[in-house]
């Protein structure tokens, strides 16, 4: 049978942190403190106690920030005939981010969209009629990740 042992390190240390030693388990999970480059290092040893090793290297990213929808729409109220302003604004996740806008009366079931899948920031909308309104904003970041706002728009004569 074999015997294995596991170590780690950070790239600049000098010296190994035993994680499990002389163990028959031929995995183990190793979970990074921080984001920098790491060595595991497997030391698997026979029954006549001759040993082989082998050296990993691991590189840790900062993980991103959850994306975050931030955008705002200029009014939640507005006198027919006016419009409204819609501001697509995003953080965290991956940039660059891609903005669709979307509209429909609150009894509607079906979105119509004013714009989809741009870099534009800003769209204004113009309601129709005297009725509340839903306008939809999705975000996406550049890994596909995507987050909604909804909001609600009382529109009177």
């Amino acid at each position: 049978p074999y015997t294995y042992s596991y170590y780690y390190k950070k790239s600049t240390d000098t010296s190994w942190v035993t994680k499990q030693a002389n163990t028959t388990a031929t995995s183990i999970s190793f979970k990074p403190g921080t984001a920098v480059v790491y060595n595991l290092k497997v030391v698997v040893k026979d029954k006549n106690g001759k040993t082989a090793e082998k050296v990993l290297t691991v590189t840790v990213s900062k993980a991103a920030a959850a994306l975050t929808n931030n955008s705002t729409v200029s009014a939640t109220s507005v006198k027919l005939g006016s419009s409204v302003t819609i501001n697509g604004k995003a953080s965290g996740g991956t940039s660059p981010y891609k903005y669709s806008y979307y509209y429909k009366k609150s009894t509607d079931t079906d979105w119509v969209t004013k714009l989809a899948n741009t870099t534009t920031t800003s769209v204004s909308f113009k309601p129709g009629s005297a009725v509340t309104y839903n306008i939809k904003v999705m975000v996406t970041d550049s890994k596909g990740n995507s987050s909604t706002k909804i909001y609600n728009l009382t529109v009177t004569k």
